[in-house]
């Protein structure tokens, strides 16, 4: 039970570092088409 609780915790972690990682590119991106 632990274990998958831990693996969903590390999935997440993981998947928002993701999305943190994109959105910061993506705001890179519009800053240089200003």
């Amino acid at each position: 039970m632990l274990d998958m609780h831990r693996r969903i915790y590390n999935y997440t972690k993981a998947l928002i570092t993701c999305l943190g990682e994109k959105s910061q590119k993506l705001h890179a991106a519009d800053d240089g088409l200003r």
